[in-house]
């Protein structure tokens, strides 16, 4: 298939998106059908709005791209090669099993140059974990390693910096398990009978969990950065109708405080 072709079969019409709630609705469709590799509605939002900002249907999004199970947008390994080929690269392979991947690749003045990805690598970094994609199919691991690895050295503009499944995965197998908390004794002798002002502003009941964020480094009034066309602007400033969407939203980005700072100006509205 020529460039041109590749072009005309990528050429789609984009979503018919008219605003914020058009997209938490398609959101919450496509995450109600678990297309896409969308889990959550707010997996599902991600989708929509890259479709909306890269003008692109959800068939083109599907061979274009992926969504992992934290929600992170990512490109198929066999999609960044078929990028690298239609801006006139290539490759020749001369190894592809379980201990290593190698070709040689061409692009530009980088003409054969050997780049290859192997077991010992993954090893080293920590990627092999029980039961992962690295002990069922390590050859496919390997090559779309390698393929990562060549299209980002040798032509970057193929991805854009955008990274493949096997790359975050292989990101979170080497994440170390985080370590619980030991418990904090209370001495309950040492609680006030009567807190005075300021000692009633530090007691926060062992019940409630506070936000991750010191609550005088966001700015909770205003909406976060969700990949939405309100992103920045005060809550104030929304429709009414919107904010009620917002509330049931559940983007990592948006806390239980900014949904308080919502119910707020819906209460005063």
């Amino acid at each position: 298939m020529s460039n041109a072709e590749l072009t005309k079969r990528e050429d789609t019409a984009p979503l018919p998106i008219n605003g914020m709630n058009d997209m938490v609705l398609l959101g919450d469709f496509i995450a109600q059908s678990q297309m896409l590799g969308a889990s959550s509605p707010a997996a599902g939002l991600v989708i929509a709005a890259t479709c909306v900002q890269e003008r692109m249907s959800l068939l083109e999004f599907g061979r274009r791209y992926h969504v992992d199970g934290r929600g992170k947008v990512t490109m198929r390994s066999d999609r960044m090669l078929a990028e690298f080929m239609a801006l006139g690269g290539e490759v020749e392979w001369t190894q592809w099993d379980k201990i290593a991947a190698v070709g040689k690749w061409s692009f530009g003045k980088n003409q054969d140059k050997e780049i290859a990805f192997t077991y010992a690598e993954a090893e080293e970094a920590g990627y092999i974990k029980p039961g992962s994609n690295w002990e069922k199919d390590p050859a496919a691991q390997l090559r779309a390693r390698c393929i990562t690895r060549a299209v980002r050295m040798i032509c970057p503009a193929a991805v854009a910096g955008v990274y493949a499944p096997e790359e975050m995965q292989d990101v979170y197998n080497a994440e170390q398990p985080a370590q619980a908390a030991a418990p904090v004794a209370v001495d309950l002798n040492a609680i006030p009978t009567q807190a005075t002002p300021q000692t009633a502003v530090n007691m926060v009941p062992a019940t409630l969990e506070a936000d991750p964020t010191p609550f005088d480094e966001v700015d909770y009034t205003v909406c976060p950065a969700m990949n939405t066309t309100f992103d920045g602007q005060p809550w104030s400033a929304i429709p009414v109708d919107q904010l009620g969407l917002a509330l049931k939203m559940t983007d990592p980005a948006l806390t239980q405080n900014h949904k308080n700072e919502i119910q707020k100006v819906i209460n005063n509205a």
